[in-house]
Order: structure tokens, then sequence, then C-alpha cells
């Protein structure tokens, strides 16, 4: 299985650490810092899942998913929403939504 991460922050240990957790086959994770980044891999390769790491609701989030669905129509869009706990404030929270 080939996932994309795309997590401008750079914090794909704790994404990684979900995923390879999640799955009981081999997981093959990618990464990419920017949109345009992710959007030249996704027209060279198929993933099987698209994760986006999202810090704060805004409209270039809306976007970028709407480009994501254009591009790339047979993957899995998941939208991770990764926000302080209120426990813990330094330690993020991680929550995913499948976009269909």
């Amino acid at each position: 299985m080939k996932i994309l991460i795309i997590d401008k922050r750079k914090q794909h240990a704790e994404l990684e650490k979900m995923l390879k957790e999640g799955f009981a086959n081999p997981v093959d994770l990618y990464h990419a810092t920017t949109e345009h980044r992710a959007f030249d891999r996704i027209r060279r390769e198929t993933f099987d899942i698209i994760l986006v790491a999202v810090y704060s609701a805004t409209g270039s989030v809306l976007e970028t998913i709407r480009h994501l669905l254009q591009i790339s129509p047979s993957s899995a869009i998941l939208v991770s929403a990764i926000v302080p706990t209120i426990r813990s404030p330094f330690k993020p929270c991680i929550r995913a939504r499948k976009i269909i």
C-alpha cells in the first residue's frame, strides 16, 4: 500500500506511527512538504491513500482537497486534523476523516 503524506510542518513521526500501527500489510510512506511537490508526485505515481495534515481550518485546505480529487480520483483522501489537546497542549492529537 502506497501512502503520500502532505505535511507542511514536517511532523511526520506521529503520522508514520499511526499509519504503521493501523495496517496489517506493509506500508510504503512518501512525504511532501508543499502542495506543489505533492501534485507533481501524484501526477507521476499512483497512491492508495493521500493524507493531508491540517493544523488550522483555512480555505487553502479546501482548495488542496478539491485539486487532489481532480488529479487523483482513485486515491482515498484522508484529512488529518493535528490539534493540541486540553491535557497536553504540546503533544498533538491526530484525528482523521475520509473524504468521499
